[in-house]
């Protein structure tokens, strides 16, 4: 080997250790930030005539493992749909109270049961004929509150949706953006991989929003379809459309008043074949706030509807009848349940004129005949010992007291939450475990690193001693000369 290859040879060892140092120092500084991937360059050895004649470096690459990539993405997709429906749910939870609280509905509904109890004892009583008339109101007032909270929610949930709508599209614009930037470095020769690494964590984002498949072509770009294969990116971004409704009412339901999330024309939320739950979007946060909106939260409030239509009717067909509770001031029209709870109310006549609930409703006058005639407060204690029919789409069952209906709701919103809330752990724990995984094979080990740096140091030192020692042997030789 002539002393030129020589040095030629040592020289791209200082280039390359060089470089090698300049990475080390990249990985060990960017070890906490968060979506940064080891960076390593690939040697091969240099051929000069078929001899060796140094190291030739290629282009920094990541150290990743795309399959639990994307098992951790799927993973954020989940935990993103199931925190968003235990956070909905935990807010329920706390409107609704809890089974036995003071404040919750079945307590509520005893309390009535209650005072007609006493009312039955002294049906003259003005004094226990209020009492009734102000537990009567507290019961309205309960579910009207909680009809109001379960419409907040779906409200929310609108709004939520909009603001996913909007996320998702600005992801896809930026992924967009950095598909470019790939494909030009990749055609100039140059390295990808920091602009991977924030493609990568554009990708998290998304996944969190909305499930998706993705792969990578020969140029460098990332293609993704959502879980059932609809494009949102395929060298430009397909935007999701939402036209949401400026305010979510009990009556309002999709499909109808309110929108799906669309592109290309597709509805997202009720892809044919026409059967809920939606088809197209399964998870992610996207496909939790429809699910809240569409389905959860108007369960809660046909329950609500339920009971409060019930136990109208009940008082209703008591002999004599009692209206003891109206909608909004009207005759209750069984036909009109939908969002009832929020519009149940004490009937003004019997709160001016209390006697009506010993004699009941239809009556012209009070009877002074037999004042202490306890025949309809008694019936209505009745009603409230005896198993009423339920409809069986509330999902509670259909053969409940009063009281145990109430408190049936209540316990069936905390196990639904407590239900999510398992379901969120446990996912927690397999992503955390995942990253753990994924951490541990595409992350900075900072020992590792700092273990390189020597070996680095050692062949940058040993490569500089092979240029000093030519370079005194070709100053010998010139000397000769």
């Amino acid at each position: 080997m002539s002393l030129s290859v020589a040095l030629q040879a040592a020289l791209s060892g200082l280039r390359a250790n060089q470089v090698g140092i300049d990475l080390v120092s990249r990985n060990v500084s960017n070890a906490t930030t968060e979506g940064y991937t080891r960076k390593t360059v690939p040697q091969t050895p240099l051929l000069v005539g078929g001899q060796g004649a140094g190291v030739e470096l290629g282009q920094v690459t990541r150290q990743v493992s795309d399959q639990l990539q994307r098992q951790v993405r799927q993973g954020l997709s989940q935990a993103a749909n199931l925190g968003t429906i235990d956070d909905f749910l935990g807010r329920l939870e706390l409107s609704f109270g809890k089974p036995g609280d003071n404040t919750s509905l079945g307590n509520a509904v005893s309390k009535l049961a209650d005072s007609f109890r006493t009312l039955a004892n002294s049906p003259e009583s003005v004094t226990a004929q209020n009492e009734v008339i102000a537990r009567a109101e507290e019961l309205a007032t309960t579910l009207n509150d909680l009809g109001d909270s379960v419409q907040a929610l779906r409200s929310e949930a609108e709004r939520g949706i909009a603001d996913s709508v909007a996320k998702i599209n600005g992801l896809l614009s930026d992924i967009e953006k950095l598909n470019a930037q790939i494909v030009t470095a990749n055609s100039a020769g140059q390295s990808t991989a920091d602009l991977e690494d924030q493609q990568d964590r554009k990708l998290d984002e998304l996944s969190k929003e909305i499930g998706i498949n993705y792969y990578r072509r020969d140029n460098g770009q990332i293609t993704i379809t959502t879980e059932s294969g609809r494009t949102l990116l395929d060298g430009v971004a397909h935007q999701l459309q939402f036209n949401a409704s400026a305010q979510v009412t009990s009556i309002a339901a999709y499909p109808g008043s309110l929108n799906g999330v669309t592109i290309d024309g597709i509805d997202l939320f009720q892809a044919p074949p026409v059967t809920p739950p939606m088809t197209e979007v399964g998870s992610g946060r996207l496909a939790a706030l429809a699910d809240l909106r569409d389905r959860i939260l108007p369960q809660a409030e046909l329950q609500l509807d339920e009971l409060a239509s019930v136990m109208t009717q009940q008082f209703m067909g008591l002999t004599p009848p009692l209206e003891l509770f109206q909608d909004g001031g009207a005759t209750y029209n069984v036909a009109n349940i939908t969002g009832y709870a929020q519009r149940i109310s004490v009937n003004q006549t019997v709160v001016s004129q209390s006697w009506r609930l010993r004699d009941g409703t239809a009556a012209a006058l009070p009877n002074t005949t037999t004042p202490s005639d306890g025949t309809l407060p008694r019936a209505v204690i009745d009603m409230f010992t005896a198993v009423q029919t339920f409809s069986g789409t509330t999902g509670l069952g259909t053969q409940f007291t009063f009281s145990q209906y109430g408190a049936t709701f209540v316990g069936y919103q905390a196990n639904q939450r407590q239900t999510a809330s398992d379901r969120l752990s446990n996912q927690e724990a397999i992503n955390d475990a995942l990253t753990t995984r994924l951490t541990g094979e595409s992350g900075v080990n900072v020992d590792q690193e700092m273990a390189l740096m020597v070996q680095l140091q050692n062949a940058y030192s040993a490569n500089a001693r092979v240029v000093s020692a030519i370079k005194e042997m070709l100053d010998a030789l010139l000397q000769i000369a």
